[in-house]
């Protein structure tokens, strides 16, 4: 059968520039997002169908694992490095003037290390706070609340991971995880009556038009925004998911 892939990941990791490449490099058609905090989300993935992509936000669970090989479904998993998703993330909301915690962050706070502390430690406004910047509840989990519940797909032997710096940087790193994709789904290019082989698939890679978030923030650029404050912070939240992650080999960084 043709292929069906489903880029899932952590925010900021790229999900959507991964599915523009992949739709351009192989047989597929480009699907809606998938929304797990809207609906079922089980009833939403049998919608994917051979030969499409499709990307989202998508916990781990033994119930979606299942689900997903039972139908058959390809699946990529992008990681970044917490430190550069945080701060991607806090940029993100601070651009985005729809972001209904801009005016929070922008106007509550002096300076980026009170922010980034913020997003690191994980917090909950008072009601009289939110009120006054025209929300219910203004919240968030800590950095170990955004990772750990995708965390498991890097453990799953049916789906491939990414790494967004590898994708994102050097144009060779990137080649070569693509190469990679392509020996991930190629016994389903086989049944799926391919129309190349693996090699012109191999060699299409290099013909690939790349693109870059509007905004795109280069691996590593955490080293020029963390302060020793907010390091201090980042390593008592999650110095050890940085280690889980392969990002660190140790707490002196």
């Amino acid at each position: 059968m043709p292929v069906k892939l489903l880029v899932i990941g952590v925010p900021e990791s790229g999900l959507g520039e991964m599915n523009y490449l992949l739709a351009q490099l192989l047989p597929l058609r480009k699907g809606e997002w998938v929304n797990q905090w809207e609906g079922d989300v089980q009833e939403e993935l049998l919608k994917l169908k051979s030969g499409e992509i499709r990307s989202g936000h998508l916990y781990h669970s033994e119930t979606i694992k299942r689900f997903l090989d039972a139908q058959r479904v390809r699946r990529i998993f992008m990681v970044r490095d917490p430190r550069d998703m945080i701060l991607s993330m806090l940029l993100s909301i601070l651009r985005n003037p729809e972001h209904p915690h801009q005016s929070y962050f922008r106007q509550h706070f002096k300076s980026m290390d009170e922010r980034l502390l913020r997003m690191i430690n994980g917090f909950m406004e008072s009601r009289a706070v939110s009120k006054q910047y025209g929300e219910v509840q203004i919240g968030y989990g800590d950095i170990n609340e955004h990772y750990n519940r995708y965390l498991r797909w890097m453990d799953d032997p049916g789906t491939l991971t990414i790494r967004y710096e590898q994708a994102a940087g050097d144009p060779k790193l990137l080649h070569g995880e693509l190469a990679r994709v392509v020996d991930y789904v190629w016994p389903d290019l086989q049944e799926g009556g391919r129309k190349f082989t693996k090699e012109q698939y191999l060699q299409r890679i290099s013909r690939l038009k790349l693109v870059k978030p509007k905004h795109h923030l280069p691996p590593g650029r955490w080293k020029k925004a963390y302060t020793p404050e907010t390091i201090a912070a980042f390593k008592k939240v999650a110095g050890e998911l940085l280690i889980y992650l392969g990002y660190e080999q140790d707490f002196d960084w």
